[in-house]
């Protein structure tokens, strides 16, 4: 079964990208000035259900899953160095 990614979504700091159960599909971090590292939990205080280091002189780090990643509360970005980040897309489904 073929599933469609939906619009992205753009998140620069601390925060919801969605905050209402979801699928993740796809993620780009994109880091400036110094490696960064990013976690997406299950809501606000959630369990950590993925998380990737962006280095700052690799550009974007982009993951697609085959089989998406349920979060039943909502996909919360959380940004080890927020200056360093110039931004977080995610795809839902």
């Amino acid at each position: 079964m073929n599933q469609s990614i939906g619009t992205p979504i753009r998140v620069t700091a601390n925060g919801a990208a969605n905050s209402t159960a979801c699928n993740l599909s796809a993620l780009t971090v994109t880091a400036k000035g110094a490696d960064v590292n990013v976690q997406f939990t299950n809501g606000v205080g959630g369990d950590v259900l993925w998380e990737v280091e962006a280095d700052a002189s690799g550009g974007s780090h982009t993951v697609s899953f085959p089989s998406p990643i349920y979060f039943s509360a909502g996909v919360y970005v959380v940004i080890d160095q927020p200056k360093n980040i110039v931004s977080v897309c995610v795809a839902i489904v």
